[in-house]
């Protein structure tokens, strides 16, 4: 269970995804066990309601591996300590995810100053930690006021959209391909927020829930279980390569150059740099398997 890998890795997935699912089974998430307490459940229902820090409260439940008529190169993950590896990125997407979100649904500082640590845990977290430590103490209002001058506000549409569909000039089938993700994983966005399954928070969000999948799988019980580890391993680079690295550059310069003192300049940036680096690391895991050797099957079945 997540509580346990939490407790081995100094707390860093205190971030588990609490503040998205609503859900009591084993394939929810940790928090979800203290729904069935009052006060705790009626917490849960303040913060969907945007009192505090819950934006997105979904669905989780196990996967299995897409059924698809054209055929897939085969990939096999090697050199990644799951267990060493998984909570940390886990946590710090989570908080990379809170740094981006709209501060008038929510204030995210209580919650990012437990965070401060995480991102020492990975080898190129260093600046997410150290923008953390200078984030909390920002006023809220400040927060408020630079996050809508750059994200919301404009006669024409927000100075930089924070949206990947509209940084990207709304090319075909953006939307529509991280709905397919999202559904496929049964990430199930709150009504209140499905209408911007883009928002960079939300796809932050996502690469949170799959390496806190990918965490939590356990690895050891059965095939199918083994299949589903993997499957969220790969999810998180296919994830990553058709979408993050394609637009947050873009963005984290759009807002330098509109702001280049903001702090979300910084945030932007700290963002872009940590997703390129690790989209390189999960790279770096990634192995296309052999091919099968012609009539394998077949001189088995026989």
């Amino acid at each position: 269970m997540l509580l346990h890998v939490c407790a081995n890795n100094s707390n860093n997935l205190r971030a588990a995804p609490e503040r998205r699912h609503d859900r009591t089974g084993s394939d929810s998430c940790p928090s979800a066990r203290d729904h069935s307490v009052p006060h705790l459940r009626d917490r849960h229902r303040r913060l969907r309601d945007g009192r505090s820090a819950c934006l997105f409260c979904g669905d989780v439940v196990s996967t299995t591996t897409p059924n698809t008529t054209r055929p897939q190169q085969q990939r096999s993950i090697v050199g990644r300590d799951t267990e060493a590896s998984a909570p940390p990125r886990c946590a710090c997407y989570a908080a990379l995810s809170e740094l981006v979100a709209s501060p008038h649904d929510f204030d995210p500082r209580s919650s990012l100053r437990e965070r401060i640590g995480v991102g020492g845990q990975v080898e190129y977290g260093t600046a997410l930690d150290e923008l953390l430590t200078s984030f909390v103490d920002v006023d809220l209002d400040v927060l408020k006021r630079e996050y809508s001058g750059l994200f919301e506000v404009g006669n024409d549409g927000p100075p930089v959209p924070i949206r990947e569909d509209l940084q990207t000039g709304q090319r075909a089938g953006t939307r529509e391909d991280l709905v397919r993700f999202y559904s496929f994983f049964k990430y199930s966005l709150d009504e209140k927020f499905a209408w911007a399954p883009d928002h960079l928070s939300v796809e932050l969000e996502f690469m949170h829930f799959l390496c806190y999948r990918e965490a939590t799988a356990d690895s050891t019980s059965d095939p199918t279980t083994r299949v589903d580890t993997l499957s969220y391993q790969l999810a998180q680079f296919d994830f990553a390569t058709r979408h993050l690295v394609n637009w947050i550059p873009g963005l984290a310069a759009a807002v330098t150059a509109n702001a280049p003192d903001s702090l979300y300049a910084r945030v932007a940036r700290v963002a872009g740099e940590f997703v390129r680096r690790d989209h390189e690391w999960q790279r770096g895991t990634i192995v296309a398997d052999p091919p099968e050797p012609h009539g394998a099957v077949e001189a088995e079945i026989t």
